[in-house]
C-alpha cells in the first residue's frame, strides 16, 4: 500500500496537470475570440495572470523595425504604451537571449529596471519572464508575470506553464499580425484601384476634349473651303 506522502505527491501532480489544462483551455478560448491585437493582449494577460496566480502580467510584442518590445497596460481608465529596447531590463534580456528568467526578488537583480515602479507606485517582487516564439523558433515577444499571490515566488512548474501559454499565444499573435497585414494589403489594393479608376476617368475627359477640339478644327477647315 502506498505511503501517504506518495499519495499526496500524486494528488499534487494531478492538480498541477489539471491547472495547466484549464489554463491552456482558457487562454485558447480567449485567443480564438478575436483578431484585434489590443483586445487580444487584454484577454490574454487577464487569463495568464489568473492561471499563474500572478498579480499582473504583460505581453510584449517585438517590433523588429525598431528592435523594441512594446505593449499596452491599463493605468486607471487610460491605456499606456510601454516600449523598451531589446536587451534592456528583464523582459528585454529575455528577448535578447531567448532564455527564461525566474527571479524571487527583482530588486536583487542588476538587470531589473525599477523606473516603472517609481513612476507607477507599484512594487515588483517576484517575476518570471519567458520568450514567445513562432513556429520557426524566432522570438516575437515576451510574456512576463509579476508578484506571485501570497507573497510567494514562481516555481519551475510555473515556468513550464507560462512557456506553454506563451507558445499558444504566439500562434494567435502571428495570425493576428497576418490578418492585419492582409487587411493592409487589401486597403492598398483598393486605393491603387481607386487611383487607377480616377486616371481612367481623367483620360476619358481628355479624350472627349480632344475629340471636340478635332471636330471644331475640321468644321473651321470646312467653312474656309466653302468661303474660299
Amino acid at each position: 500500500m502506498a505511503d501517504s506522502p506518495d499519495i499526496d505527491a500524486l494528488e499534487a501532480s494531478v492538480k498541477r496537470e489539471q491547472r495547466k489544462l484549464k489554463a491552456l483551455q482558457d487562454v485558447g478560448a480567449a485567443l480564438g475570440s478575436t483578431l484585434d491585437l489590443q483586445e487580444l493582449l487584454t484577454l490574454v494577460v487577464d487569463r495568464i495572470s489568473e492561471a499563474m496566480e500572478a498579480d499582473r502580467s504583460t505581453l510584449y510584442i517585438l517590433d523588429e523595425d525598431t528592435n523594441e518590445l512594446w505593449s499596452k497596460v491599463a493605468q486607471g481608465e487610460r491605456w499606456l504604451e510601454i516600449r523598451l529596447k531589446v536587451g534592456d531590463g528583464l523582459a528585454g534580456t529575455v528577448a535578447l537571449t531567448g532564455k527564461t528568467l525566474n527571479i524571487k526578488d527583482a530588486y536583487q537583480d542588476p538587470r531589473f529596471d525599477a523606473d516603472w515602479d517609481r513612476r507607477s507606485g507599484y512594487r515588483t517582487r517576484s517575476t518570471v519572464c519567458v520568450p514567445m516564439k513562432n513556429h520557426h523558433g524566432r522570438i516575437i515577444g515576451v510574456v512576463q508575470c509579476l508578484n506571485k499571490s501570497g507573497d510567494g515566488y514562481f516555481t519551475v512548474e510555473d515556468e513550464a506553464l507560462l512557456g506553454a501559454l506563451a507558445s499558444q499565444a504566439a500562434v494567435s499573435i502571428e495570425n493576428s499580425k497576418l490578418f492585419l497585414s492582409m487587411i493592409g494589403k487589401n486597403i492598398e489594393l483598393l486605393e491603387a484601384q481607386e487611383k487607377l479608376q480616377q486616371k481612367v476617368r481623367e483620360l476619358d475627359v481628355l479624350f472627349e476634349i480632344a475629340q471636340v477640339s478635332a471636330s471644331a478644327q475640321e468644321l473651321d477647315e470646312l467653312l474656309e473651303g466653302v468661303l474660299a
